[in-house]
């Protein structure tokens, strides 16, 4: 054993400090971070006697995780210990990390360039806060000003199709505090505080840390690395509005940093209140170290989100990512991979049984320094976004058995009946594992959810859009209308509740409360049973010009997508469902209309 341990700690000293943790975001390293003083992680067993202090005495170093209730320490230390020392459970090289693929970079003061980027970001506004829809205006200040939670601004238009598919307008519609309350730790490149859709979201300055430069001022320094944490926080505020962001830096300029400092940071977010922590960066090199925390975290009802690395490995997500289905990340730790807004699995994202779902990670507009916006591509941001749907449920419910086995509800609301996940599911088990994201089915499978019924002024606007009660309430009926269970198309909508017509006929609904002069979207599904036949999907009675859709597609559903703007002085529309042509049914559901 004395001599296992000492040829241990020898192929230890000459190891090269190489193995890496890698940021999932895609940016290339240009130049090496500075080593850490701290060569080793030392991992000890606390025992009653010990204290912080007499395992400095003993070991030199600092400390960077104390959990006598877990029974263990780990420390940052400059040289090996004694080789009989019984109390050392693991000692690792201190690694470092650094960030691959894409380079972002900052030309002047005003602009943010890109060059060579598979993965990562592009400008999409340069001092452009204004590219933000209308009605959202300052982001931070406009949702903060809501009365009591009683009415919901309108959403940024960016990101729409990402909005649809996780359903996270719908989720809106029916919630009570949007993330209030729950605290996100971002461990991530840090934060341009002053952005603002920050400045006011961000936990009090005793709670943030940089731990590259050791001070509280976990700030965005300009480097190949800028902007990624900024957008990362974006993206989690995109979910959960009014969740509170600590920002932990623990990447330098470049994306670079050590190991020792992820540890520490997420020491430090148990310790100060965060429910939540996102980890968009990975490694592909297992630590003893983190395995330990990962379960801190879930003995202290702490949940992590990791991304799962842009390599396009098969069940071989980054660190700790992979670890989400060991026994100490299970219900506590969630690796997220990527797929695109057409239901696609990304090109780029690690995918198989480490990933343990989905979620949208291409072209995601979101925060960028100096108060723009940028788009964003990588499991790095695919990441925040399941952060977000944890911070909102949280604040959901006040049960804490419902708060201490969220992991378990959220596996159990994922999206499993879509298009891709069938597709893949079927020939390969472990492509798509469990599902993607679906932030409206999360709410409702929790046991004590008391969702609000969508009112006026919501994000989504129609009653009953998907006909989920089995029932044609909310809706006015021409005739020939029924609720099916569909059966035949084995896709999104298999083994659910839809409007379905047995020959021609018509439906619609007619919504209020509009504001004039102001462009809206319907988005919704439908399809024909016999080629030839016609249905039509559409808008009128609107004050300005109607628009409408046919629907053509035999078998499977077709989505269809329309603008329509109401008129200067007009306030309500009627949408619509009708069959036009043919003997045979049609069927349509998840009519949705949010304001642009």
């Amino acid at each position: 054993m004395i001599d296992n341990m000492k040829s241990l700690f020898q192929q230890l000293q000459v190891l090269a400090i190489g193995c890496m943790l890698v940021s999932c975001n895609g940016l290339t390293q240009n130049t090496p971070s500075t080593v850490s003083e701290a060569a080793y992680i030392l991992t000890v067993k606390f025992g009653l006697a010990d204290t912080a202090q007499s395992l400095l005495s003993r070991y030199g170093g600092r400390v960077l995780s104390l959990s006598p209730e877990a029974g263990f320490a780990i420390l940052a230390v400059s040289k090996a210990p004694s080789a009989d020392d019984s109390s050392v459970t693991s000692l690792e090289v201190n690694r470092k990390l650094e960030s691959t693929d894409a380079k972002l970079s900052i030309d002047q003061p005003n602009q943010i360039t890109l060059s060579g980027a598979k993965t990562g970001m592009s400008v999409v506004g340069m001092n452009a806060w204004g590219a933000w829809s209308s009605g959202w205006g300052v982001w931070s200040s406009a949702w903060g000003a809501w009365s009591s939670g009683t009415s919901l601004p309108t959403a940024p238009s960016q990101n729409p199709d990402v909005s649809f598919m996780t359903r996270v307008s719908r989720a809106h519609a029916i919630a009570r505090k949007f993330g209030a309350g729950v605290t996100v730790a971002v461990l991530d490149t840090g934060l341009d505080m002053t952005h603002l859709g920050l400045f006011d979201k961000l936990v009090p300055l005793n709670r943030r840390w940089d731990f590259v430069d050791n001070d509280n001022d976990p700030s965005e320094v300009v480097g190949n690395g800028y902007g990624h944490g900024t957008a990362v926080a974006g993206l989690v505020l995109q979910v959960a509005p009014k969740a509170t962001i600590m920002p932990l830096r623990v990447l330098d300029k470049n994306g670079q940093g050590d190991l020792d400092n992820v540890i520490t940071a997420i020491d430090f977010a148990i310790k100060n209140g965060a429910k939540v922590i996102n980890i968009s960066l990975g490694s592909t090199e297992y630590a003893e170290s983190l395995r330990l925390m990962v379960q801190y975290a879930k003995q202290s009802q702490v949940y992590i989100v990791a991304s799962a690395g842009n390599q396009k490995r098969q069940d071989e997500a980054d660190y700790p990512a992979r670890m989400a289905g060991w026994t100490e990340g299970q219900g506590s730790l969630f690796s997220v991979g990527s797929v695109s807004s057409n239901e696609n699995l990304s090109s780029f994202t690690n995918r198989g049984s480490d990933v343990t779902f989905f979620a949208p990670g291409e072209n995601l507009v979101s925060f960028a320094p100096k108060n723009r916006i940028l788009a964003a591509t990588g499991t790095s941001f695919a990441a925040p976004l399941v952060s977000g749907a944890l911070a909102l449920a949280y604040s959901e419910v006040s049960s804490v058995t419902t708060r201490a086995n969220l992991g378990s509800y959220l596996i159990q609301s994922l999206e499993q009946q879509s298009l891709w996940w069938k597709q893949y599911k079927t020939s390969s088990p472990w492509v798509h594992s469990n599902g993607r994201l679906d932030v409206e089915r999360f709410l409702l499978t929790l046991p004590a959810f008391s969702s609000f019924t969508p009112r006026s002024g919501a994000l989504d606007l129609v009653v009953n859009g998907g006909f989920e009660n089995n029932s044609l309430s909310g809706w006015t009926v021409g005739s020939n209308a029924r609720i099916e269970t569909d059966t035949g198309t084995g896709g999104i909508f298999s083994g659910k509740a839809s409007l379905m017509f047995s020959s021609t006929g018509k439906i619609y609904q007619r919504l209020n409360n509009l504001q004039p002069n102001t462009t809206y979207t319907l988005k919704a599904w439908g399809r024909v049973f016999y080629t030839g036949d016609r249905a039509t999907i559409g808008v009128r009675n609107n004050g300005s010009t109607a628009v409408a859709r046919d629907i053509t597609a035999v078998g499977a559903f077709e989505q269809v997508s329309m603008t329509f703007k109401t008129g200067l002085i007009n306030t309500s529309a009627e949408i619509y469902f009708e069959k036009t042509m043919g003997n045979g049914s049609a069927a349509a559901d998840l009519f949705m209309v949010t304001k642009n």
